[in-house]
């Protein structure tokens, strides 16, 4: 299936649950909003559209926008490689918060294991103000 970026937001939007929005939104503690839709369905509801220019999209939309972007990289993590880390510290640090870092930081993970280049990225990025 070959989904259009509006299709998907509208097939999230129709799978919304309020009432489970509520609780994900109270045990962020209000940090941003959710529509109240679980992994796992997001999960089904997003496999087969995904990639670099739609994980930027959904990084400017509720929180499971968020979460279903990071499907991609994790998707994806074979084919990574160092050009790759800028949009891994866009992500960061335009949405900071513990729930993304631990998405984030295995798959940059795995791409400093395969490029010992990375090292350098990763130095820079320990001694920035925005930890």
């Amino acid at each position: 299936m070959n989904l259009s970026a509006f299709e998907i937001l509208d097939i999230f939007y129709a799978n919304a649950d309020p009432v489970q929005a509520e609780s994900m939104v109270a045990y962020r503690k209000d940090v941003c909003p959710f529509l109240g839709i679980p992994k796992p369905k997001r999960a089904a509801l997003s496999k087969d559209f995904l990639n670099w220019e739609f994980v930027d999209k959904c990084w400017t939309l509720e929180r499971e926008f968020q979460y279903l972007a990071l499907e991609y990289p994790r998707t994806v993590a074979p084919l990574l490689t160092v050009d790759d880390l800028p949009k891994f510290c866009k992500l960061a640090v335009t949405k900071s918060w513990w729930d993304m870092e631990d998405c984030l930081d295995r798959t940059v993970g795995g791409i400093a294991q395969e490029f010992p280049a990375a090292d350098n990225t990763l130095l820079a990025w320990s001694t920035e103000e925005n930890i």
